[in-house]
């Protein structure tokens, strides 16, 4: 294919991803210079790109005060975007702008960017689309809701990670709890609410120049069922009547010309509905999901990203419609490894599967009843780093993949280190041995002045006998102990049968503790807070607002210590601690699902499992607010 851009002319990159390499990669194909920007000095797009700017993708001042002292050398030609959640399509536009390059007007992206304001606006220009509202208040959303009378669908405004928080909403407790999550990541903290409509899903991506419109194809878009709304698969051509297809047509025709749109390529998703179609969204960037990178070149035969390039560089574009033979295009999923799959683990398997991942799990037990809702299952135990990064390799794994466990506390020393050997975004292997390992965890708080019983290391019987006094009540554990394997209770010179072999739970010290006579509480962190128990027994407790004779906010402090030195403010944490006559004591910590929390939930109406996988995979925290959990006492257990 001749070139038709000439040599010195460059293209500016606005965000440099991983999403954006192929499109960089095509334009020097084509003879292009490329103006990557991006704020990470290592971002995939900027080791490629023969001009790097460090800047931010929203701060399109910056970008072009940077691009200054590249326009004497370079005939700036155009501008592309293609940047999750789409918020860089504003900055491009605003450069494209200061120098007279063509992409959509400013004001009208920043319209796009915004899910709310882009509805509203549609509905103003009597464009069919869903009924909505946007809210700065729960009290707000809850009132619309209780107008619709039926289920609604909520999205952050102006999104800050592609996708999350997207969820259909059936009723007020729901709202309670995704509310605020959605509200934590739209970047003006409005939400918008909007009744949720039935019907496939259809996607028109349409490209405009001087006005004039170029639809290049109607793709159907097949996702899980409610309430995520997750992507599966693609189908062309499009299984849509051609009423429907023409009603799309006519949808794209009128939003283009109300919104006087010049030039620029849309990707508009519709919900075909009884009524007809209806528009949800639109995109202005080049868009991910891997439609131009996989779909439509599997469809067509079609370089579509080498034809882009030279669209927004001003080039020439095939204005003839593209031949299609028939596709269904499964997008790739997302993998997570998990470790753990028996029957407390099924919540979560099922969770997971309902968004769309490709579960890769293992288990020592073949007839583990959680197998069943894998993709793929191997016979591996927790602890066989070299098994399970053995299956990483042969299933592909990525630092875009996951890792996750619901399992026993051990399930994240393998965990750990498959994270690692993938640079998949986990807790250390460092930090996990130190959690496990008592005699490394007693040593770490003593370091950080985090108070525990008095505490001595054993290595031998002979040890434990002088260090045993009469009187003095003891608790003997061994370094990797688990209840109830290894844990021993002393009176004075009195020493019980204590295993000696070195294994799995006895490694390589016995702790021996003095007793402390007090009330237990459970703490648990999460989301930046703490949450207590009081443990009436090991069976028995309830949620607590304070305690009598202990300063809550100073053992709060003491804890937030340990979170912060081990890294562990993204994980659901748990604190074993004893308090007597208003004095603390820490006693262990767990990284494994808090039995106690789940049980309060369960006991509320309220799904763990389903908001432990939106903290653990998608970085979301939406558990119900502390406040609400402790305005009655709740007893848990028998």
């Amino acid at each position: 294919m001749k070139k038709l851009l000439q040599k010195g002319k460059a293209i500016i990159c606005i965000s440099a991803g991983a999403d954006s390499l192929p499109f960089i990669i095509e334009a020097q194909k084509q003879g292009l210079v490329v103006i990557a920007t991006d704020i990470r000095v290592n971002a995939p797009g900027l080791t490629v790109a023969q001009e790097r700017i460090i800047a931010s993708s929203l701060d399109h001042r910056l970008i072009i005060k940077k691009l200054e002292r590249l326009q004497k050398k370079y005939d700036f030609c155009g501008v592309i975007t293609r940047s999750s959640p789409g918020r860089a399509a504003v900055t491009a536009a605003y450069v494209a702008k200061h120098y007279g390059l063509p992409w959509i007007e400013p004001q009208l992206a920043e319209i796009f960017v915004n899910k709310g304001k882009f509805i509203k606006s549609l509905a103003r220009h009597r464009i069919p689309v869903p009924r909505s509202e946007i809210c700065t208040s729960f009290k707000q959303a809850n009132n619309f809701l209780k107008e619709l009378n039926a289920p609604v669908v909520i999205k952050p405004s102006i999104p800050t990670v592609s996708r999350t928080a997207i969820r259909k909403i059936d009723n007020e407790q729901q709202l309670r709890l995704f509310f605020s999550m959605s509200q934590k990541i739209s970047l003006d903290s409005k939400v918008e609410i909007e009744e949720y409509l039935d019907g496939p899903e259809l996607i028109s991506i349409d490209l405009v120049k001087d006005g004039k419109i170029y639809n290049l194809l109607l793709i159907d878009e097949l996702t899980t069922p409610p309430p995520y709304f997750i992507n599966l698969f693609y189908r062309l051509p499009s299984n849509a009547s051609r009423s429907t297809q023409n009603k799309v047509s006519q949808i794209v025709t009128k939003m283009v010309f109300e919104f006087g749109i010049e030039f620029g390529m849309l990707s508009t998703a519709f919900r075909i509905t009884s009524a007809g179609p209806k528009v949800i969204e639109s995109h202005i960037d080049l868009g991910g999901d891997e439609i131009l990178d996989r779909v439509i070149p599997a469809a067509t035969g079609i370089n579509i990203i080498g034809e882009l390039i030279k669209f927004f560089a001003g080039g020439h574009f095939k204005s003839e419609p593209f031949k299609i033979k028939p596709v269904k295009y499964r997008r790739k999923a997302k993998k997570v490894l998990v470790l753990g799959c028996n029957y407390d683990q099924i919540p979560y398997l099922i969770e997971l599967k309902k968004r769309g991942y490709f579960l890769v799990g293992t288990d020592l037990n073949s007839r583990a009843p959680g197998i069943k809702c894998l993709n793929r299952y191997y016979r591996i135990g927790y602890e066989d780093e070299k098994g399970l990064i053995s299956v990483g390799k042969k299933e592909g794994f990525s630092s875009t993949d996951k890792v996750f466990t619901a399992a026993a506390q051990f399930a994240y020393i393998g965990a750990s280190k498959f994270a690692k050997h993938f640079k998949i975004d986990f807790v250390a292997p460092k930090t996990v041995d130190i959690c496990l390992n008592k005699h490394k965890l007693y040593s770490f708080l003593k370091a950080k002045k985090v108070p525990i019983p008095p505490t001595k290391n054993i290595e031998t019987k002979r040890g434990l006998i002088n260090n045993l006094e009469e009187g003095k009540q003891y608790f003997l554990k061994s370094d990797f102990s688990k209840n109830p394997q290894y844990i021993y209770r002393l009176a004075g010179k009195n020493i019980p049968s204590v295993n000696w072999q070195k294994d799995r739970y006895f490694r390589k010290y016995y702790v021996l503790q003095e007793s402390i006579l007090g009330q237990h509480l459970r703490v648990n962190y999460f989301a930046g807070q703490f949450f207590c128990f009081h443990k009436i027994t090991d069976k028995k407790s309830f949620a607590l607002r304070n305690f009598k004779g202990l300063d809550i906010s100073k053992l709060e402090k003491s804890l937030s210590v340990v979170i912060e030195e081990l890294k562990l403010e993204k994980l659901f944490v748990k604190f074993d601690v004893i308090v007597r006559s208003g004095v603390f004591y820490v006693i262990d910590i767990g990284l494994d699902p808090p039995m106690r929390y789940y049980l309060l939930l369960k006991k509320l109406k309220y799904s763990f499992a389903e908001l432990y996988v939106s903290h653990y995979l998608e970085n979301s925290c939406s558990y119900p607010d502390k406040k609400d959990l402790l305005r009655k006492k709740i007893m848990i257990g028998n």
